[in-house]
């Protein structure tokens, strides 16, 4: 098995996005570690709309290794793949929903989100990590919903097992 993890940090004139790759869920250490830097960061952060600024920053990490996606059993990342819009019926496309349309593969991604949005519960799963108050918020795209309760049930096991 193999999962890739993104994640993206802002400094004041550039991004440093860092990819993950581990061998399967229980790895306590990373297998590889990618780091790129983006220094077109003209995109402030706008609540639903995350996307816009950190969706350039992947695609140019995944690009300069050349990572292709169809290689990684699953991709994580820092974020919602859907937003729920309070004041809207519907649910909006969030940063792994618009990874998973540009990177045109069926790679599953999960979004890790450590703030609500929105105050349905309905799209989005929640997880506790070892003691902690403070759930963490899981949505995805390219998953079945039996499959997704597993990964989720087996991440809280494993983090229980760790806390």
């Amino acid at each position: 098995m193999k999962l890739l993890a993104l994640d993206t940090y802002y400094f004041d004139t550039y991004a440093k996005t860092v990819g993950i790759e581990f061998s399967s869920w229980d790895d306590s250490e990373p297998y590889r570690t990618y780091v790129d830097y983006y220094f077109d960061t003209r995109s402030d952060y706008v609540p639903g709309e995350f996307y816009k600024r950190e969706l350039p920053c992947i695609l140019s990490l995944l690009k300069r290794f050349q990572l292709d996606p169809k290689n990684y059993d699953f991709i994580l990342i820092d974020g919602y793949v859907y937003l729920y819009e309070d004041h809207t019926p519907t649910i909006k496309s969030g940063l792994g929903a618009h990874l998973y349309q540009e990177i045109h593969s069926s790679t599953p991604i999960i979004g890790i989100a450590k703030s609500v949005h929105g105050t349905s519960d309905d799209y989005y799963e929640k997880i506790y990590r070892g003691k902690s108050k403070a759930p963490l918020y899981i949505t995805s795209v390219g998953l079945p919903a039996s499959i997704k309760v597993c990964v989720i049930y087996a991440w809280e096991v494993q983090d229980t097992n760790n806390p």
